[in-house]
């Protein structure tokens, strides 16, 4: 027997034999330490002949009240929770506390005929019911899984393992009355949910008599390469799905290996640039009641429960539309639209080779679907890494391209919006635009229709085309879509810079759909409207709005926007500092250094007050200080030497810069030169005093004089380019009183040709 912490197994049964045939098989698979403690009725005849491993404890009432009576005396470090209808195996005991010796981990389950998601096995029906069978189905499978774990985020009833201590942290016996809270009460603890795959336990022979068909839910897959992803993805339908079906289309990678791992059914099938093909012959070897399917870059989440137990109940219709979350590269939801993803199997089938959709079968009648707030989908398949990574945007291109040439009048404008569609992710807006009009040539087709102006519209706005956006924006409304067609004629004024007009549109929108079942999340609805209230002057609200979006959502987009409102409504702008995430802040610090540079200048006063001379708020004033005035550049130059990097100088910085006037660049390096004897400064003050228009040469002199006097000859030798300039200078000494430096001028300047 290998090395373990002792275990109590809690059983709870009102059938005796059935109790009894389950020790026969435990007995093997225990050490002397291990205990079961069986949970059975009082009256329950034949006490006294129990095993001596066996501790009966009088059963007070439902599963729940007797697993809490079996847990108050289970007096091992380890605790078992198990369902008297299976048939432990050799080595399930082993493999099933080995995870319990990492303290992250909070609770382990096994593999099972009977378990559901990821956790079930699918077992060879023929000799089910011989004992030799199982074990030998058994022993190869523990050889082929020993020591191979994976994680989910609920465990299935059948068998549930927790250490003592555990138990105790969530609060005793009285935790585990049901199982499934017992696994988020150890979650919330923040640790994790383990499946032990060599710990197999077999369904008892009633089990395995049970009808073809039982299964309530199956999850159909199409992948190719999803190493990466399909774990998550198979780890969120662990608990909602009765079965898993992955139709693999020739990878190359471990896909294979961990969906079979997890207790999917694979199918090793090839790829053909059609999705519905694939999809259909994935759904030929499902066999529960109800279809969902998943792509492996995304996951089920939200109220799963909830949902398959509106479709056990019967009073769900054909179909159901799920929120689909697409996140972008920053883990928030760039986009959201529904789609049908549930499904009765008997009814329903894919059509599409791309944009595949559920329809109902041939000669029935059309689904009755209904949206449910319950179940969502997150989707991270339009991550630019994703796309880049695995070539989406080229296959997706290459089959949409080849459903056109095979397009009829019945469905030519779909096609071209699906390729309108996926050329707008891949960047091509110019010929997304292209089809979208091709689309809006062709008679108008309801949904269809509103989906292709919509992709047209967006196109529009993102080639910077804000007048033809109002015009397909138009459109929209006149078909009934006037709170899309608010939200984009919004966006088109606020791009002519009519930030009034835009506010006015998209002002009290909030959140979007439209027929064509796509998506404006309230957050993007949110920000153009506080972008819209900045543009036009209403910089309290505005500054109060983006605060609030950036609060909730940080992005590079609205925070020189923020910053600049802020300022002037006359705001403290500590919020705004504090708001800047830890993480990723460059680009929205270089941002805001790039705004206005007097509300730059006061946001990086913030920055500085917050968290002086820190790496963040020495970089932004290297960037802010050259755009600020000559004494307030001082300010920012004494706090970066002082940081100790004097060859970041915002003052020099200033004084090289060809933006900034020449008078200017002049006065900040005499102050650098004044203030920090730097000989840069000398140089720098050199060039820019060539570049002075004549007119300036002697207001700029005076100002130089009172400020670095030492410096006034090297300005006058630099600033005498011409004749003309020269006896100005002449004239400005003989002024001063330096009349031999007057003359020596005039001298120098008459030997200059008339142009210099």
């Amino acid at each position: 027997m290998v090395n373990r912490v002792p275990a109590s197994i809690v059983v709870t049964t009102h059938d005796p034999a059935l109790l009894r045939g389950l020790l026969d098989a435990l007995r093997p698979t225990l050490s002397p330490l291990d205990e079961v403690v069986a949970v059975v009725p009082a009256d329950v005849p034949g006490a006294p002949r129990w095993p001596s491993f066996v501790r009966v404890v009088a059963r007070p009432g439902d599963d729940g009240a007797a697993r809490v009576a079996g847990a108050a005396v289970a007096s091992k470090p380890a605790v078992v929770f198990l369902d008297p209808d299976v048939v432990p195996t050799a080595r399930w005991l082993e493999e099933l506390l080995a995870p319990l010796i990492d303290e992250t981990v909070g609770a382990v389950g096994p593999v099972a005929d009977g378990a559901s998601g990821a956790q079930h096995v699918v077992r060879p029906s023929d000799g089910a019911d011989r004992a030799g069978t199982v074990q030998r189905f058994a022993r190869a499978w523990s050889a082929t899984h020993r020591g191979r774990t994976f994680s989910v985020d609920r465990l299935d009833p059948v068998c549930v393992a927790v250490r003592r201590a555990g138990l105790d942290a969530i609060g005793g016996p009285g935790a585990v009355g049901d199982l499934t809270d017992l696994c988020e009460l150890t979650r919330s603890l923040g640790r994790s949910l383990v499946v032990a795959a060599g710990s197999y336990l077999a369904g008892s022979p009633a089990a395995a008599r049970r009808p073809e068909g039982a299964a309530l839910v199956s999850a159909a897959l199409v992948v190719n390469d999803e190493e990466a992803l399909l774990p998550q993805c198979l780890a969120s339908l662990a608990g909602f799905a009765d079965e898993v079906v992955v139709y693999d289309t020739g990878s190359s990678d471990r896909t294979v290996d961990i969906a079979r791992a997890a207790g999917a059914i694979v199918i090793e099938g090839y790829w053909d640039d059609d999705f519905a093909r694939a999809r259909n012959a994935a759904l030929e070897h499902c066999t529960g009641r109800w279809i969902v399917h998943l792509d492996a870059d995304e996951e089920l989440t939200g109220d799963r429960f909830g949902l398959r137990g509106l479709l056990a109940s019967g009073a769900v219709p054909d179909g159901v539309h799920l929120m689909i979350d697409n996140l972008d590269d920053s883990g928030g939801v760039g986009s959201r639209h529904q789609a049908c993803r549930v499904f009765r199997r008997l009814r329903g089938r894919w059509v599409g080779a791309l944009h595949e959709q559920v329809h109902a079968r041939d000669g029935q009648t059309a689904l009755a679907t209904a949206v449910l707030g319950t179940a969502t989908i997150r989707h991270h398949g339009y991550r630019s890494d994703l796309l880049a990574g695995r070539n989406k945007t080229e296959r997706n291109l290459r089959v949409a391209e080849a459903q056109l040439h095979e397009a009829d009048d019945t469905n030519r404008q779909q096609v071209l919006l699906n390729l309108a569609r996926t050329l707008y992710g891949a960047g091509r807006l110019d010929e997304c635009l292209e089809r979208a009009s091709q689309a809006r040539s062709l008679p108008e087709r309801g949904a269809v229709r509103v989906g292709v102006l919509r992709i047209g519209t967006e196109a529009l706005l993102a080639l910077g085309r804000p007048r033809e956006a109002l015009d397909w924006a138009g459109e929209l409304r006149r078909l009934g879509e006037t709170t899309l067609a608010d939200f984009f004629e919004g966006s088109a004024w606020l791009q002519l810079g009519d930030g009034r007009r835009a506010a006015q549109l998209l002002e009290g929108t909030g959140e979007i759909w439209d027929a064509s079942g796509q998506h404006v999340a309230v957050e993007i609805v949110a920000t153009r409207t506080a972008l819209a209230l900045a543009a036009g002057g209403r910089d309290g609200e505005a500054a109060s709005a983006l605060l609030a979006v950036v609060t909730e959502r940080p992005q590079e987009g609205v925070w020189g926007a923020l910053v600049v409102s802020t300022w002037r409504a006359g705001l403290p702008l500590a919020p705004v500092v504090a708001a800047v995430p830890d993480d990723g802040s460059r680009p929205i610090l270089a941002q805001i250094a790039l705004s206005d540079p007097c509300a730059a200048d006061a946001f990086g006063e913030a920055l500085w007050n917050a968290a002086p001379a820190t790496p963040r708020s020495v970089a932004f004033a290297v960037h802010v200080g050259p755009r600020l005035a000559s004494l307030r550049a001082l300010e920012w130059a004494a706090r970066v030497r002082g940081a100790g990097l004097p060859d970041h100088c915002p003052l020099v910085a200033r004084s090289g810069r060809v933006d900034v006037p020449a008078s200017e660049r002049v006065v900040a390096a005499a102050v650098a030169h004044q203030a920090f004897a730097d000989q840069r400064a000398a140089e720098m003050l050199e060039r820019a005093t060539r570049a002075l228009p004549d007119e300036e040469i002697t207001d700029v002199a005076l100002v130089l004089n009172e400020l670095a006097p030492r410096l006034l000859s090297a300005f006058v030798l630099a600033a005498a380019t011409t004749p003309a300039r020269g006896a100005l200078l002449a004239d400005l000494l003989e002024g001063y009183g330096a009349t031999d430096e007057a003359n020596a001028i005039r001298a120098f300047a008459g030997r200059m040709s008339p142009v210099g």
